[in-house]
């Protein structure tokens, strides 16, 4: 079980260098969503390296630093493609809540004092709701939409598969078993495969979303 474990956690830690090496490759054709997505995976490549090989304090500077950046990414990215104002005010709201709660821990009790696992339970959660929220509101819209011609129909896929593994992963650290956790960095390696196919997206003409 303990190398199965192993094998999984470096296929979760190495995946991000699929969609990484794609967006390299298809720079001058990615949209703007696919370009901030980008952005945030060399970002996210510091954490990914770091749970395998560096130090305690490293680490956990890594992460908590990274949870707050990864959910204000994506709270722009649904931002900046949400046209419902309800759903705007909501994503800003839960911003500003997200980066004063993180930094009034942070202040509290130091950001090396230990892992914040509630910060990324919080992000989960609020991820799975913008997701809702953003199809919920193309629906409302009454149009037909290709979603699957469009990269952040499969950026959210992505997230809406890993973030409840995510949740329930670190909600329950204590109480899960050594399955669960392979789960988790099988959920972590998919959800870099589809981001993938998300930045292919942009790259082929019979793909690509019409204008």
């Amino acid at each position: 079980m303990e190398s199965l474990r192993t094998i999984m956690l470096n296929l979760s830690i190495f995946s991000i260098f699929l969609p990484i090496l794609l967006s390299i490759v298809l720079f001058n054709r990615l949209d703007r969503n696919s370009t901030i997505v980008f952005i945030l995976l060399l970002l996210a490549v510091f954490p990914q390296l770091a749970a395998r090989f560096a130090g305690r304090d490293v680490r956990i500077v890594l992460y908590n630093v990274y949870i707050l950046v990864d959910f204000v990414t994506w709270g722009y990215i649904f931002l900046i493609n949400s046209k419902n104002r309800v759903l705007r005010n909501l994503i800003q709201v839960s911003m500003l809540f997200s980066i004063v709660f993180s930094l009034a821990l942070f202040a509290s009790t130091g950001i090396l004092y230990r892992f914040y696992s509630e910060l990324i339970c919080l992000n989960s959660l609020l991820q799975v709701l913008f997701i809702l929220a953003y199809f919920y509101s193309l629906y409302l819209t009454d149009q037909k939409i290709e979603l699957q011609r469009k990269p952040i129909f499969w950026f959210s896929l992505g997230l809406l598969l890993y973030a409840p593994v995510t949740y329930f992963h670190f909600a329950f650290h204590s109480r899960v078993s050594e399955n669960v956790a392979i789960i988790h960095s099988i959920m972590n390696a998919l959800m870099y495969i589809i981001f993938s196919i998300g930045i292919l997206v942009n790259a082929y003409p019979f793909l690509k979303a019409k204008q």
